[in-house]
């Protein structure tokens, strides 16, 4: 694991044990971060906002929704403040040209049918997949795809 993922890592669990979460996983839309974790005593509330401070800074998170499945109890929930954000949204770190090749990548279009459809050179696809891994820190596209997954299914409810 990479030098920054792992302190996201840790500024994540910091932050989880601040609030006394468990953070089952994280997903972006648009520019917003959110956080999916388990709320085994139901003590968040829609519309909930808490406030926090760690070492790195500090942030709030608010209470945008609520799932129950079977007898467990999930909060979703925006994060804001958390100083590393941006640096890990892979809308911010890609261009739109990266985005469209991940998105094609992830529904499994091999470098030859991308360059066919985008009307490019394999080689252009190529090279735009190694800035790709460059920029998420990932040396495959299965990591590729899982890290854009979010955004990658956003964009595509769009089209």
């Amino acid at each position: 694991m990479e030098k920054i993922q792992f302190t996201k890592h840790l500024v994540d669990q910091e932050v989880a044990n601040l609030l006394a979460v468990k953070i089952l996983g994280e997903f972006w839309i648009d520019n917003s971060l959110f956080w999916v974790i388990y709320d085994a005593n139901k003590r968040w509330q829609s519309d909930q906002k808490l406030d926090f401070s760690f070492s790195e800074g500090s942030g709030y998170c608010s209470v945008v929704g609520q799932i129950r499945v079977g007898e467990k109890n999930y909060s979703i929930v925006e994060v804001e403040g958390l100083l590393m954000d941006t640096e890990y949204n892979p809308y911010n770190l890609l261009s739109e040209r990266e985005l469209q090749i991940a998105t094609l990548t992830a529904q499994g279009m091999s470098n030859k049918q991308m360059a066919n459809l985008l009307q490019i050179s394999e080689w252009t696809i190529a090279t735009h997949i190694r800035r790709i891994f460059i920029k998420l820190r990932v040396d495959s596209r299965a990591a590729m795809v899982y890290y854009c997954a979010s955004l990658i299914r956003f964009r595509l409810q769009k089209y």
